[in-house]
């Protein structure tokens, strides 16, 4: 599984108050980058760690699993077409490997195909992540990845309040076009983030596409 660590600095810098409104104008020239939360979004880890599963599933927690994972898997193979796709995730890497490896085979293979790592990056917590954590991160993928330097960015954030709020706290430092898909359940089941997912994923296309940023609770 490829994973990656990252404690970037996260330092303000002025931009023109015209920003979003070039980057609507200019269609073509902005690079689409997708950012999903893994933790209660993707992949609902509250719900998982407050119960005990073992590797003995019964029937119906297999269709659970089987449907969440395909629903993973089909939303980040979708955005990959369509941009730089980024999961973020407030675990270290072993334990989303171990997660993956136990409930969601589909997803580690996406995480581990060569195929995909060019465009799908896994994003894990090198420590236990501060207040600024999610802004940092978001902060330093759009001012260090080669593919965006000096690009116009479109960036697409789906995930909680604090992904959303961190989006919009770097979009007033960064020139880029803001786009948020927050998740108005807070601790989803394993039932109710396929649900969200599938639902995320037929009209995802739609908020790529859209040439204004977008503040959306789903």
């Amino acid at each position: 599984m490829a994973t990656f660590v990252s404690r970037p600095s996260y330092r303000s810098h002025t931009v023109h108050s015209s920003t979003t409104t070039a980057l609507t104008t200019q269609g073509s020239n902005v690079k689409p980058v997708l950012i999903f939360a893994w933790n209660d979004f993707l992949c609902p880890t509250t719900y998982l760690s407050q119960r005990k599963w073992n590797n003995h599933l019964q029937k119906s927690e297999k269709a659970s699993f089987a449907k969440l994972d395909n629903e993973i898997e089909r939303i980040l193979i979708e955005a990959s077409r369509m941009g730089l796709v980024f999961v973020l995730c407030e675990s270290n890497a072993a334990t989303i490997e171990s997660l993956c490896h136990k409930f969601l085979p589909r997803t580690t293979s996406l995480f581990s195909s060569k195929q995909h790592q060019s465009k799908i990056h896994l994003i894990c917590a090198a420590t236990a992540i501060t207040p600024k954590w999610h802004a940092q991160i978001i902060h330093s993928i759009c001012t260090r990845n080669p593919y965006l330097v000096n690009s116009n960015i479109m960036m697409i954030v789906c995930g909680r309040d604090v992904h959303r709020s961190s989006l919009l706290e770097v979009a007033k430092y960064v020139p880029m076009l803001p786009k948020v898909v927050k998740s108005s359940q807070l601790q989803p089941t394993i039932t109710q983030a396929a649900t969200m997912l599938k639902s995320i994923t037929e009209c995802l296309s739609v908020a790529v596409n859209h040439t204004e940023s977008l503040d959306l609770s789903i």
